[in-house]
């Protein structure tokens, strides 16, 4: 078996002749076929399912090998030897084989202004900033409070849904600690902290330590960064990281290099081994759930009118959300997670600011798969049913009723938007009326003029 000596080298070491023959018949029968599968190869993952795969605003994906990234584009040589090149501004994601890997979960989540995410341990904290390791990597990175949103510590079980700064929110003008074991808040200005915890000082110069132990929040209040002006790229470490690049990336050998939009003199190097996917945006097109929409959400059962508070709770936990779902767990569609998105519950609208600047919109849509993560067992998403449809300036350009979970994901669009000021996207009850009737409007693409 040319290939496979060391195989037979090892057997010939740990076995002889005459004790083989002193084995049973059925053993003796069996063994020829213990050897062939020792020594002949396995089938596993084809070249082809280790190639990254490209997708790109009007025209096809591509599959091949990374070979260069730059300021202006990504090149991907494919199993042919033939070199693709993508403008930055036309690529979509670049999806790696390590994004399907399965992680141990992160001990703390640190958000930055900017939205990036970054998955791992705290280490050094003092009075003004602390380092972050990520998970499963050797990088580190080095931040600044003012760069910091806010600091999560993650259960040990916890999945992609384990969001407790969306439950145990901030407070304006004010540092917040939230502590895991009472699950009461000091708030506050942050004065200090090391590596036995945080001291917050209150408006009365009272100064309050609260052990890294006890903390479930840190929310630190900032101003907002900038927004973002031409192409923006993001990289999805294989941990869950998601790290806002303040420029392009470079590939240099076999390592992606990058600083953090909101510390841009944080450097990070990541090799390509640990890498999910490089996405990118606001080239040739911008995604819809990143425009400052405003939406509208109807319950099909009218809360009480003198409680005015009851609406407004249902609002905010079942109104439409940008990028994830009202509990806080990803959007995930005909069995795949998907990064960009309008979660939407019936009966729901959203209307998005178009001014007459795009000229196409094409999405996916359909029901919510469940979460295995989410808080809500009872969730029965094959039972739901809903109409959808896209509107522009009070025109009807897209609609479908009947929509259930059996039916997947359905493309809509390309859909003509050249001059639309306004464009709607509804989501209604069906004839099973109120089921959990969760539906997504996924990777929604607005081409530019």
């Amino acid at each position: 078996f040319p290939g496979h000596r060391a195989s037979l080298t090892v057997l010939r070491g740990v076995s002889t002749i005459t004790p083989m023959l002193r084995l049973p018949a059925c053993l003796r029968l069996a063994l020829p076929l213990v050897l062939a599968w020792l020594v002949l190869p396995t089938p596993g993952a084809s070249a082809e399912d280790e190639l990254a795969s490209a997708s790109r605003i009007e025209a096809a994906p591509v599959r091949g090998t990374l070979t260069g990234l730059d300021a202006e584009a990504v090149t991907l040589e494919g199993p042919g030897g033939k070199a693709v090149r993508i403008p930055l501004a036309e690529l979509q994601a670049v999806e790696f084989p390590t994004g399907t890997e399965k992680r141990a979960p992160a001990p703390w989540r640190v958000t930055l202004m900017c939205g990036a995410e970054l998955m791992g341990d705290l280490e050094s904290p003092d009075g003004d900033g602390l380092g972050v390791e990520l998970a499963h990597s050797k990088a580190k990175v080095r931040l600044p409070y003012e760069a910091i949103r806010h600091v999560e510590r993650l259960p040990r079980a916890a999945g992609q849904c384990a969001r407790p700064a969306l439950r145990h929110g901030p407070e304006k003008s004010k540092d917040i600690v939230w502590r895991s074991k009472s699950k009461d808040r000091i708030s506050g200005t942050l004065a200090d902290a090391d590596g036995r915890g945080v001291v917050l000082e209150d408006e009365r110069e009272r100064e309050r330590r609260v052990a890294w132990g006890d903390v479930l929040v840190l929310h630190l209040d900032n101003d907002p960064v900038a927004a973002a002006e031409g192409v923006q790229v993001e990289i999805e470490h294989a941990n869950g990281s998601r790290l806002t690049a303040a420029a392009p990336p470079r590939l240099v050998g076999t390592n992606l290099q990058f600083a953090l939009r909101s510390h841009p003199t944080a450097q990070l190097s990541l090799p390509l081994s640990e890498i999910a996917s490089i996405r990118a945006s606001g080239g040739r097109f911008v995604y819809a759930s990143d425009l400052s929409f405003e939406s509208t959400y109807t319950p099909f059962h009218e809360p009480p009118a003198d409680a005015p508070w009851v609406k407004a709770m249902v609002t905010k936990l079942m109104g439409p959300r940008a990028d994830q779902r009202a509990d806080g767990c990803p959007l995930r569609l005909a069995g795949r997670v998907h990064r960009k998105g309008l979660y939407a519950h019936a009966h729901s609208v959203i209307k998005l600011p178009l001014e007459g600047s795009y000229s196409s919109f094409q999405c996916l849509f359909g029901i919510l798969d469940d979460d295995p993560g989410a808080q809500m067992p009872n969730r029965t998403p094959e039972k739901a049913d809903v109409v959808a449809r896209v509107v522009a300036d009070g025109k009807t350009l897209w609609e479908e009723k009947g929509v259930t979970l059996a039916r997947g994901a359905l493309r809509v669009g390309p859909l003509d938007v050249k001059g639309v000021k306004v464009l709607e996207l509804h989501v209604e009850f069906g004839r099973n009326q109120d089921v959990c009737d969760d539906a997504v409007w996924v990777n929604p693409v607005l081409v530019r003029k």
